[in-house]
């Protein structure tokens, strides 16, 4: 039979055992995760463009490369990739994806030149013919109009509204802090009380 004393030191040996074993766990672990995220890491080429144009004509070109590519399953590895020692015949083999391709102009144009909804600008135009845009700052900020709608549909349960079946019975708009109703009497036969709006 043990002694109180052996007792109470074999179960913190225990523990500290399981501790040891959890941190050696949870260390094995991490160095996983950041190998397998060295792994993926991959090198970038960004592309800029003078106009739309330039843009579609390399993405009409590279687009059918890439989705060969992926359809064959075919990726370079990260070591064909970065081998120092090989000289790239053409710059395609080393192409795997192809990213915001599809970012509309105009929304690339307010990322990358960082102008943004809701800012006010002084415009200047160059001797050039280029424009120049900086932040200004108003005095009085302005007492914009806000509309908001809603609109009701019929539609079949668990479904979403078919345009070509379902019709639209009920539009709420307000403007301003007063709102409006409007619906169809074909559906809702029945007076709708008034009733009052609240803001929350």
């Amino acid at each position: 039979m043990l002694l109180p004393h052996a007792l109470v030191l074999t179960q913190l040996v225990l523990i500290l055992t399981l501790i040891l074993t959890l941190i050696l766990t949870l260390t094995l672990i991490l160095i996983l995760v950041q190998s397998f995220v060295l792994a993926q890491r991959r090198s970038c080429l960004k592309l800029e463009f003078h106009n739309v144009n330039d843009l579609m004509e390399v993405r009409r070109e590279l687009m059918p490369v890439i989705k060969r590519r992926q359809e064959k399953g075919d990726r370079p590895s990260s070591h064909e990739m970065m081998d120092e020692g090989k000289e790239i015949v053409n710059m395609l083999d080393v192409i795997v994806d192809i990213r915001e391709y599809d970012v509309p102009y105009t929304v690339r144009v307010c990322i990358d030149k960082e102008i943004r909804a809701g800012q006010f600008y002084n415009v200047t135009t160059t001797s050039d013919s280029n424009i120049t845009l900086q932040p200004k700052t108003l005095q009085v900020k302005p007492n914009p109009k806000v509309l908001a709608f809603d609109i009701e549909c019929t539609k079949a349960p668990l479904k979403f509204p078919s345009a070509e079946v379902d019709e639209i019975f009920m539009i709420s708009y307000m403007i301003d802090g007063q709102g409006y109703l409007i619906i169809s009497r074909e559906v809702v036969s029945e007076d709708i009380d008034d009733f009052e709006v609240r803001e929350f």
